[in-house]
């Protein structure tokens, strides 16, 4: 059985709108860990962080805003063709190292080390596709990743945001339990984009900033399947039954044109990495949505 959960990185997710600022400049653009006092305690080694399908529309946003976080040490770039992305990111004054990796022979020394596995790796013009004709154009090429995931970072974390992720995630499970390879409690559909819409536009309804909602959205990552938990926004807010109709109806059927850009997923999926990373560092108080199994 399939379920979007949410799970606790490290127990509960506080928020305080004072301190964004500030963990703007010292964490980099999405690192907002927001609370009175941060009280960090970094674990020892560095932390490498592996962005396989890093050159599309969605891989190179998702990049730059990863190379902006003093949290990731490495960012490994891999893709059919990474161009000279590498060279121009490690151009940016951030200590964050980035290497660049292409083709399929150089995808094992590219996972090597990492400590977060994100694939968002998909054929062309994947996202204006239907999620049958998606499953049939990345479901092999998922597959084949996951292959040589499962031999060379069989223990980092593993976050998935190829579509469909309804399928694809179960697909990678199976995959990496015919090599020996799965633990469930590494393996994460990314579904991030989804709570960070929830957020706006529950913010707008309430006339706040953004930055002080949260709203869990669960179920799968479809239209038929995910589901906006509005008892549990916060902060608390009673809706009118003809407000949970309206909002839940836009938040599973997003206003969008067929082909998107790439941005909110971008910086949904950064920011549901980051939280991962803090998790590494054994950062308290991290909360986030993703798909995840479920017995």
């Amino acid at each position: 059985m399939w379920i979007k959960m949410i799970f606790n990185i490290t127990p509960v997710f506080q928020k305080h709108l004072n301190e964004y600022v500030s963990n703007f400049f010292e964490n980099g653009l999405l690192d907002k860990i927001i609370g009175c006092k941060r009280n960090y305690s970094l674990s020892s080694g560095n932390v490498k962080v592996t962005v396989v399908g890093a050159a599309g529309k969605m891989g190179k946003p998702l990049c730059l805003m990863l190379k902006q976080s003093l949290m990731i040490d490495e960012l490994s770039m891999h893709d059919v063709k990474t161009t000279g992305d590498a060279l121009e990111l490690n151009n940016i004054d951030t200590s964050c190292k980035v290497t660049a990796y292409s083709g399929k022979s150089n995808l094992p020394p590219a996972l090597k080390g990492s400590n977060v596995v994100v694939v968002i790796a998909a054929g062309p013009d994947s996202d204006s596709l239907t999620p049958d004709k998606q499953w049939e154009q990345n479901s092999k090429i998922v597959s084949e990743i996951m292959s040589v995931h499962a031999k060379y970072s069989p223990k980092a974390f593993l976050a998935v945001g190829t579509e469909p992720i309804n399928s694809v995630l179960p697909l990678c499970c199976e995959t990496l339990k015919k090599f020996g390879s799965y633990n469930p409690s590494t393996v994460f559909g990314i579904t991030a984009d989804d709570s960070v819409r929830a957020n706006t536009i529950i913010a707008k309804t309430m006339k706040v900033g953004p930055e002080c909602v949260s709203v869990p959205v669960i179920g799968g990552h479809s239209e038929e399947t995910r589901v906006p938990v509005l008892s549990q926004v916060k902060p608390k807010i009673e809706f009118s039954h003809e407000e949970i109709e309206k909002i839940t109806a836009s938040i599973k059927k997003p206003q969008q044109k067929k082909e998107t850009s790439g941005f909110l997923a971008a910086f949904a999926t950064a920011r549901f990495i980051l939280s991962l990373v803090k998790g590494i560092r054994g950062h308290k108080n991290v909360i986030e949505c993703a798909y995840v199994p479920s017995k």
